[in-house]
């Protein structure tokens, strides 16, 4: 990966947990979510739902 794969990648987790209102480093499954770019949608909002209680969010929504 060059530094501008590393830097997006990094600008959207930071993003993605203001939208989720958690750390992803305190979620189950957390190196799914930070290889979110490797994983289909699918597995990303099913490691979503199995932290729903640790999200400000519903994910089932």
């Amino acid at each position: 990966m060059n530094k501008m794969e590393i830097e997006e990648i990094t600008c959207f987790l930071k993003w993605f947990e203001h939208e989720i209102g958690a750390e992803i480093d305190n979620l189950a499954n957390k190196t799914t979510i930070k290889e979110y770019h490797e994983h289909d949608f699918n597995q990303l909002l099913e490691v979503l739902r199995k932290n729903k209680n640790k999200l400000s969010i519903d994910p089932s929504d």
